[in-house]
């Protein structure tokens, strides 16, 4: 078993261009995010961006950012389930914490 992990505070992700955000996230993520407030927002992009830096560090791979996504306590990438890797964010008020594990 690989293990990533990356700690982030959500400040550094607060009034992001769109640019920005369409580099980090995926086509459904982006649209997730069109319905959150621009506290929740920041927190999300916070753990997306967490959660993916966890994702290379585990798997070594160096995929764009915006081709892996984390809907529904699933990572996907292409718009694939991966079923050899699974995650978990959490935040507190300043920051955000991903963990990933890649099975073997």
């Amino acid at each position: 078993m690989e293990v990533g992990i990356d700690l982030i505070k959500i400040e550094r992700f607060q009034n992001r261009s769109d640019d920005f955000k369409k580099r980090i996230l995926s086509f459904a993520e982006l649209e997730f995010l069109k319905d959150l407030s621009s506290i929740k927002a920041s927190e999300f992009i916070a753990s997306r961006f967490a959660l993916k830096e966890a994702f290379f560090k585990a798997t070594q791979k160096n995929i764009p950012f915006s081709k892996i996504s984390y809907l529904n306590n699933e990572i996907l990438i292409n718009g694939k389930i991966d079923k050899t890797l699974k995650a978990s964010i959490s935040h507190s008020k300043d920051a955000v914490v991903a963990i990933v594990l890649k099975l073997v």
